[in-house]
């Protein structure tokens, strides 16, 4: 059985947000989706979602990760520090602009700048 785990970008994804759609039609499916809010989703800082995204990685488990927008960068910093994470499926979705101003992201943006 599939264990799915959908990851949301900056502003969260709640209800009528596509994401949040398919976690429904996912559960019908599949009966195994994490769908979790991360913390400060309107200013998100890139270790507090990193710690967040070890914890739920280590307790759920996920063989299917679909990411959107902010959470495609969130899982390149956290697939860099973890050598095994073994996955069936891995779906990026709308990767943010490297190139981004936002100081509500100036923790990912700094980082990123760092990396590129």
């Amino acid at each position: 059985m599939s264990r799915v785990l959908i990851l949301h970008g900056w502003g969260g994804s709640n209800y009528p947000h596509w994401q949040s759609w398919l976690a429904g039609e996912l559960a019908k499916d599949y009966g195994i989706v994490a769908f979790p809010k991360l913390e400060d989703i309107d200013k998100p800082i890139l270790e507090e979602w990193l710690e967040q995204l070890c914890d739920i990685v280590n307790y759920f488990k996920p063989n299917i990760v679909v990411c959107h927008s902010l959470a495609n960068t969130l899982w390149f910093w956290y697939a860099s520090g973890n050598e095994n994470i073994k996955l069936d499926k891995l779906f990026l979705v709308a990767m943010p602009s490297l190139n981004t101003n936002q100081d509500e992201l100036s923790s990912f943006s700094q980082h990123l700048c760092q990396r590129v």
